[in-house]
Order: structure tokens, then C-alpha cells, then sequence
């Protein structure tokens, strides 16, 4: 099952994003799309366009804009697929991603992968290269504990990982670390290819750029929490993250 929500991505992004899945070496997939914002009637007469030409896209849409955590957490309810993938909708994918992903994953016995990527503007021209190193499980729980270089857009997991961790907590702009950090806290094995296997858009307007202090703020907090062993109660994370937020106003 790849995942995904669609906010308001200029459809000329979203075209590109979904083809680059449609036309993965690794075919047997379920693509779900969860329509964030349902008044966007361009990007709804898009998608349901192609869900009439590729019988694998399922839209999703939400009775309301709810955010990113709760519309993947919305489109992992409609999974069916042992492995889940995300994807972002201004992103491209390589043409092997999917293969490579499982490919990596299955051999290493591991039950949780990601990749390199490469960063582009928004008129598609090369930034530069993120982090494509691979790092071992045991280099993984080394590095998480200092700063989190899990690219969430390239990740590739079994699905009885967000099972089991009841999918992602509403932690501001750090809910990937934060899905991380509990998944090695649980004793899941996490890996990394070496190879780039995503284009990642960075937008001038997207939230994790406005945001990056209270972002960098909120996953000390997160590195904190796992050295202690807290992660797993949600309402004591909460607490300490609203603590921090007062903080920084």
C-alpha cells in the first residue's frame, strides 16, 4: 500500500508525484490518496481522472481539511497491503523505489526502511543530495539518539509496524521522529539504503521550513523523552511538548 494526502499541490506536482508511482517496476500495489481538502475542486476532477485509468489509485476524501497525521493515519484504516510506502504529493518517486525498498528490506530482515534522496526546487532543478549513506540497524539506534535522519517521504515499512504503535501521534512537525524513535523503542530493526531514491520538493512555503526552530525545539524534546524511555505515554509526551511550545511563545 503507498500512502498519501494531497492538500494543495499545484496539479502540475501532483501529476508528476503520481505518475512516478504509477509506473514503479514493482506494480502490485494499492495507491491511496486522501483528499485533505475537499474544496479543491481541481485537484478532485484530477485525481478522480486517473482513479478511472489505474484501478490500484483509491481516493480518499476527508469531510474536512484534518491535517497531515490524521489523513495518514486515515488512509493506514483502508491499507491492505502487507508493506506500507509513503509518499508526499509534490514528490517524485525513482522507477525502482518500491522494488529496491522491498528488495532491501526482505534480504536484511529488517522491518523498517528509508533511502537517500535528492532535494529540487520548485522548478524542478537540483539542490542537492540528502544523506545517501546507508546506515546498518545498529548505526540507525546510534544516529536517531542525536538528530533524526529519517527521510519520511522515502519511507518503506511492514505494516504491522504502524499496527503496532497505533500509526502517528499528533507531535507539531516532528511526527515522523516521533513514529521513529517509538519504533526503535519497541525493538523494531530499522535500515538505510545508500541510494537516492527520491526527488524531494522543498517549497519556500512548506511548513517544515517556516517552521524549522520550533521543529529543531521539539525533537531535543523527542531525544530526551527516548533516552529516559517515556515515548510510550502519549499523554506525558504531550504534556512535555505543550511545556516546550509555552516556552518558545
Amino acid at each position: 500500500s503507498v500512502i498519501m494526502s494531497t492538500y494543495n499541490e499545484e496539479p502540475d506536482w501532483l501529476e508528476k508525484c503520481i505518475d512516478s508511482i504509477l509506473n514503479q517496476t514493482y506494480s502490485h500495489f494499492e495507491f491511496l490518496i486522501v483528499l485533505d481538502n475537499p474544496e479543491n475542486e481541481q485537484l478532485k476532477l484530477l485525481l478522480e481522472d486517473y482513479q478511472k485509468k489505474d484501478s490500484r489509485i483509491k481516493i480518499i476524501p476527508n469531510p474536512k481539511n484534518m491535517g497531515l497525521v490524521k489523513s495518514l493515519n486515515t488512509a493506514l484504516e483502508h491499507c491492505n497491503g502487507k508493506y506500507v510506502a509513503r509518499m508526499d504529493a509534490d514528490d517524485i518517486s525513482d522507477s525502482e523505489r518500491l522494488s529496491k525498498e522491498k528488495s532491501y528490506l526482505e534480504e536484511n530482515n529488517l522491518d523498517f526502511v528509508y533511502s537517500g534522496m535528492i532535494v529540487i526546487d520548485e522548478n524542478d532543478q537540483k539542490q542537492y543530495e540528502w544523506d545517501n549513506n546507508a546506515f546498518t540497524p545498529e548505526e540507525i539506534k546510534k544516529v536517531m539518539g542525536i538528530w533524526n535522519i529519517s527521510l519520511h517521504p522515502t519511507w518503506f515499512l511492514k505494516r504491522d509496524v504502524y499496527t503496532a504503535l497505533g500509526g502517528y501521534r499528533d507531535i507539531p512537525y516532528s511526527e515522523d521522529y516521533d513514529f521513529s524513535l517509538r519504533a526503535l523503542s519497541n525493538g523494531f530493526k530499522i535500515g538505510k539504503l545508500y541510494e537516492n531514491l527520491l526527488l524531494y520538493r522543498m517549497r519556500s512555503t512548506g511548513i517544515s521550513k517556516s517552521n524549522n526552530f520550533e521543529q529543531f525545539i521539539i525533537s531535543r524534546k523527542l531525544i530526551q523523552l527516548y533516552k529516559k524511555n517515556k515515548l510510550d505515554d502519549y499523554a506525558y509526551v504531550k504534556d512535555e511538548i505543550n511545556k516546550v511550545q509555552g516556552q518558545l511563545k
